[in-house]
């Protein structure tokens, strides 16, 4: 099955395209708390995901970044991320 199916059926799954609650129903933690000089980052450890974002940010680029370590958490699950730069 492709990406685009896969987050098609997740959208449909979850009610919403919104990162948070996709995040939110799937039981992946949201924290604020990545460093300044990282947009986020995908944690996972003893069996459980966590996604770090850059309070920081303005909330466009805090929702990027949750899509995008979301799609970390989804596709590559016992893979940590090490960082995404700003």
């Amino acid at each position: 099955m492709n990406t685009k199916k896969k987050l098609r059926q997740l959208v449909r799954r979850c009610g919403t395209n919104d990162p948070f609650r996709i995040a939110r129903e799937l039981g992946i933690e949201t924290r604020y708390d990545a460093p300044s000089f990282l947009m986020g980052f995908h944690q996972y450890s003893n069996r459980v995901h966590i996604i770090h974002i850059n309070p920081d940010m303005c909330y466009e680029w805090q929702r990027f970044t949750c899509a995008h370590e979301l799609g970390h958490a989804l596709l590559h699950p016992k893979t940590c991320t090490s960082y995404l730069s700003a």
